[in-house]
């Protein structure tokens, strides 16, 4: 079969193009498959070995060389961490011709291998134990655990912390340890040889005062301090009170900073507000001046008059219309007194003495009579059913609210009472006429008292 693609009769088939590309993709795959696994060291020949360490550090990726003595003699080939306390267990595949100069003996840790702290692990004689066994396949190598290794180990802890506290948060606007050294020594390097050269003089004259087996300066600023404080404990005192302030002030520097700087500020729009406002400023304060000395003239009676307006608040917001209530409610007392006229009886005396009314006044109190006419009713009242214009005698004497049960008697008796006027209320239309109605709020009556 010709292939489809070529245009001469003698080309290769397309069942021969296919199993062609097959094949290359085959070997392609088992150059690739092949590659990795060399990458991998799964093709090499290795003494698998497992270390088991309590502390890998900050990682111990895989692949991660193994030294012993300066020279690689495996990789790392996987790690399972330790769970609930027990230790982390490292797979080592390590070179058969290596393995053979490595005693059965040796012990494991965790260092870093190069500046970029890429971690690795380091095998160690073990001095306490002498043989001629290597390691072979299986064996489990055991954490070093001697006094170098531990301080190492905690070195590294505390440098570790030490670059952690140093370093950048993530997300934070603040420029890391480095950059801020590199900021401030930049283009500084005569002051930083001036402040080293002043250093080096107060070291150099601490030493002088000092004695090779003497104490040392500081525990002889100790002594004294302790000295001083027996001697002056009002000294010392009253100079750590004066350190709180200052470490106040000290913290809250920025907070300070921006209350003055708001303080020029508004003292500041102040000046120019009262440079551009002078003449009315000026216009004020004379116009104020007679305020000010009535105020002042009567300043004894201000208090008298705030606690007068306290209690009515009080009174109003306790009795009159509660906190809570819809509406306010009072309770009022109706004292009404009778009209009577003026008679000699009333005349002051005092002894042989009389006033002049004595004299003038009726001697007995008679009630005004009502003709009916014109001039005797009330302005503006028109009786009814007069159609020819005329008035007729008004219904009873006293008051001004026309007849018996007239609309405006009822309105006026509305007023006094309180509410719409009922039928019992218009009973004291004829009681009320002539006399001075005084309406008062009822005193409330407490426990144990009287009512009045």
């Amino acid at each position: 079969m010709i292939d489809a693609y070529e245009q001469g009769p003698r080309g290769t088939s397309t069942r021969t193009l296919a199993i062609s590309a097959l094949v290359a993709v085959a070997l392609v795959a088992t150059i690739l498959a092949a590659t990795v696994l060399k990458a991998r060291g799964s093709l090499t020949d290795s003494v698998p070995v497992t270390a088991e360490l309590s502390d890998v550090g900050d990682g111990l990726p895989k692949s991660s060389d193994v030294k012993y003595r300066g020279v690689i003699v495996g990789s790392v080939r996987g790690v399972t961490p330790g769970l609930r306390g027990k230790r982390t267990v490292v797979k080592i595949a390590l070179e058969p011709a290596r393995a053979k100069g490595i005693p059965s003996t040796v012990t494991a840790r965790v260092v870093p291998s190069n500046l970029f702290a890429v971690s690795s692990v380091q095998l160690l004689d073990d001095a306490s134990g002498t043989t001629t066994r290597t390691l072979r396949g299986g064996d489990v190598i055991t954490e070093n655990r001697d006094n170098d290794t531990v301080q190492f180990q905690t070195a590294l802890s505390k440098i570790r912390d030490i670059v952690a506290a140093s370093a950048r948060e993530p997300g934070d606007t603040t420029v890391g340890l480095l950059a801020a050294i590199t900021t401030a020594t930049d283009r500084r390097g005569t002051d930083i040889v001036r402040a080293g050269t002043q250093l080096r003089r107060i070291t150099s004259e601490i030493n002088a005062v000092m004695t090779p087996n003497g104490p040392s300066l500081l525990d002889g600023l100790t002594e004294s301090v302790t000295a001083l404080r027996k001697a002056a404990p009002d000294l010392l005192d009253a100079l750590h009170s004066s350190v709180v302030p200052m470490q106040t002030v000290a913290a809250q520097s920025n907070q300070l900073q921006t209350l003055l700087s708001g303080g020029i500020t508004t003292a500041g729009r102040i000046d120019v507000a009262m440079r551009n406002n002078a003449t009315i400023l000026k216009k004020i304060t004379s116009e104020a001046a007679p305020i000010a000395d009535v105020v002042g003239r009567g300043g004894y009676s201000f208090t008298g008059t705030v606690v007068a307006i306290a209690e009515i608040s009080d009174k109003w917001f306790t009795e009159f219309w509660p906190e809570g209530q819809q509406n306010a409610r009072g309770k009022f007392r109706l004292q009404i007194t009778p009209h009577r006229l003026y008679t000699r009886a009333d005349c002051p005396r005092y002894g042989t003495m009389e006033g002049d009314s004595c004299k003038t006044a009726p001697t007995v109190v008679t009630a005004p009579k009502y003709t009916g006419k014109k001039s005797h009713v009330t302005q503006g009242y028109r009786a009814g059913g007069d159609r020819t214009g005329g008035y007729k005698p008004v219904a009873s004497m006293g008051g001004n609210v026309g007849s018996v049960g007239s609309p405006a008697e009822q309105q006026q008796l509305g007023a006094l009472v309180g509410g719409n006027p009922v039928t019992s209320t218009l009973l004291l239309g004829p009681v009320t006429r002539g006399a001075d109605v005084t309406v008062s709020p009822v005193t409330p009556v407490s426990e144990g008292t009287t009512p009045r």
